[in-house]
């Protein structure tokens, strides 16, 4: 799901050997193909029938701030597993997510809607909560009458305005 999940220049970099360390705690990494990045970030897009064009996003300041409250406290609290931009995660107790950031840059924003609206589909060991009751309404109907795609576009709003993550590069192999 490579393809369809990221972005071709997340895919580019990633294959280039210069992708950001999504996961700091992990030990992995992903070799380098500098050569022959760009041909497999494109060959990959194709494959999943997506575009490799990224069209410039504009956020809605109203839409943003309903999305930083359903990620913070008075909604899904994410920001307990997930760092936000430069603000660490609360509290992760089993594990860590990658960085709301870091995320919005690199994640294809109909990859973000699946995800968010069944997790376990993707990645059936996720410790991430399903936030949906069917594929319309969302657990907390406090936003938007719990119109679940609602809920998740303000998130992704908020996610693209997120700065100041730490921009670490993959480490190189040692020669």
């Amino acid at each position: 799901l490579a393809g369809e999940k990221l972005r071709t220049d997340s895919l580019h970099s990633l294959f280039k050997g210069e992708g950001l360390k999504v996961r700091p705690w992990m030990a992995t990494r992903m070799p380098g193909f500098d050569n022959h990045s760009a041909f497999l970030a494109k060959g990959i897009t194709y494959r999943a029938g997506m575009t490799s064009a990224n069209p410039e996003f504009e956020s809605d300041p109203a839409l943003t701030k309903t999305g930083k409250e359903l990620a913070g406290l008075t909604g899904y609290a994410c920001i307990t597993c997930h760092a936000a931009g430069e603000t660490p995660a609360l509290q992760a107790f089993e594990g860590q997510g990658p960085n709301l950031q870091l995320s919005g840059q690199r994640l294809r924003p109909g990859y973000y809607h699946s995800w968010m609206h069944w997790p376990q589909r993707f990645a059936p060991l996720t410790i991430m909560p399903k936030y949906t009751v069917d594929k319309k309404r969302a657990l907390n109907a406090t936003f938007y009458d719990g119109d679940a795609r609602k809920q998740f576009d303000a998130v992704w709003h908020y996610i693209q305005t997120l700065e100041g993550a730490e921009k670490a590069p993959v480490p190189k192999p040692e020669e």
